[in-house]
């Protein structure tokens, strides 16, 4: 993703995230991993890690905020995904407004 195309500003800031794909059928148990952001909008995150992930895939997300020690719970879709010349991968999470997560918090992140 171009610069040219975000909207917000990025803070850049490297923190554990914990992704829990989002499934459709309940019977496959849910893929969930950890990686780490690379850096943070309010709108969203980017991750990067070992893991492949795809396009249009709906994740929850627990991001530890080290220098705060808090956990943050977030949902998001993830809006691309390139592959690093490590065999790594790197991907931009657009967040979702959701009341039942902390959505709220992590915007307070930005407010200065």
């Amino acid at each position: 993703m171009t610069d040219e195309r975000r909207r917000a500003i990025r803070i850049s800031r490297q923190e554990t995230v914990k992704v829990e794909l989002v499934i459709e059928d309940s019977n496959i148990p849910p893929l969930v991993f950890e990686c780490n952001s690379r850096d943070f909008s309010r709108q969203g995150i980017r991750l990067h890690g070992r893991q492949p992930l795809e396009k249009d895939i709906d994740v929850n997300l627990m991001v530890h905020l080290q220098e705060e020690q808090k956990d943050l719970n977030l949902v998001g879709t993830i809006k691309w995904v390139t592959e690093t010349t490590e065999k790594e991968y790197l991907a931009g999470l657009q967040l979702s407004e959701s009341s039942d997560t902390d959505i709220g918090e992590w915007h307070l992140l930005f407010s200065e």
